[in-house]
Parts: structure tokens; C-alpha cells; sequence
């Protein structure tokens, strides 16, 4: 995606930082992180967080909606960015 910085800020793969143009990518912070449409920050009334991605074996798609178009969603100016994970198939046997 043009203009998205994506930065890792430690070994393990589980915090990934995303930012938008002009925005810091510290902890994903300006964006509304969320995982199948549920919010995953830390503290929903505080700062907005992000300290937990899914791991990306487990995503099947990534919603991604920039600008003014997250604001339906949150406070966060920089967008939505939204995990969608796998289902798991019922006639599967794990």
C-alpha cells in the first residue's frame, strides 16, 4: 500500500507499528487497530494502543481504510486497520 510504514519494534513479530504519511508509527497509535471488528487496544478509554497483532499465519485478509474513512469506527485519524483471521473448517478434524 503506497505510504504505509510498517516497522517492528521488537524480535518476537508480535508488535507490529503501522503509520500512514506524516504520522508516527509508535505503537500504532494514530490508527484503530482491530481483529475480526473488535477492538484490540490496550485500554479502550485511554491511549488507543496497540500492543498485540495476530500472528499472520492466522489472518486470511487485512482491512485496511485510511483517512477520514476509519473515523466511523474511532477517534483515530490515521485509519482502521483491521485483522481478519482464518475460520476453522467444522468438518476438520485438529
Amino acid at each position: 500500500v503506497p505510504g504505509l510504514i510498517v516497522w517492528e519494534s521488537d524480535g518476537s513479530g508480535q508488535q507490529i507499528n503501522v503509520a500512514t504519511r506524516g504520522l508516527s508509527p509508535n505503537r500504532s497509535w494514530e490508527f484503530n487497530v482491530r481483529q475480526n471488528g473488535y477492538d484490540v487496544s490496550a485500554d479502550a478509554f485511554g491511549y488507543p494502543e496497540a500492543y498485540y497483532n495476530p500472528p499472520l499465519e492466522a489472518v486470511e485478509r487485512i482491512q485496511l481504510l485510511r483517512g477520514g474513512a476509519g473515523l466511523q469506527f474511532g477517534p483515530q485519524f490515521g485509519g482502521l486497520l483491521n485483522y481478519e483471521l482464518k475460520r476453522l473448517a467444522r468438518d476438520k478434524i485438529v
